[in-house]
């Protein structure tokens, strides 16, 4: 099964009713999701520099990169395409 994950999910109201079987969110905020899942809550690129599980399969950011200063924006899709399969 793909390993998906979602950064800056909100309540991933998309990706929340996807059909994967494992799935993990990433929010600065805690709320809840839309069709369960793992929810962490921390700021993403923390939990990206210091993520050393599997290798993503599927990564999903919706609505976020126009909230990230440039400079964190690269610094965000950068680490986030490093932890991702092509």
């Amino acid at each position: 099964f793909p390993v998906t994950i979602d950064f800056c999910c909100g309540s991933a109201p998309q990706t929340g009713l996807m059909n994967f079987k494992q799935k993990t969110f990433v929010d600065c905020v805690d709320r809840p999701l839309v069709g369960g899942g793992k929810l962490i809550v921390k700021n993403v690129i923390e939990y990206l520099e210091n993520y050393s599980g599997p290798i993503f399969d599927v990564s999903i950011s919706t609505d976020t990169i126009e909230h990230f200063r440039d400079k964190d924006a690269n610094i965000f899709l950068n680490l986030a395409k490093d932890r991702t399969n092509p």
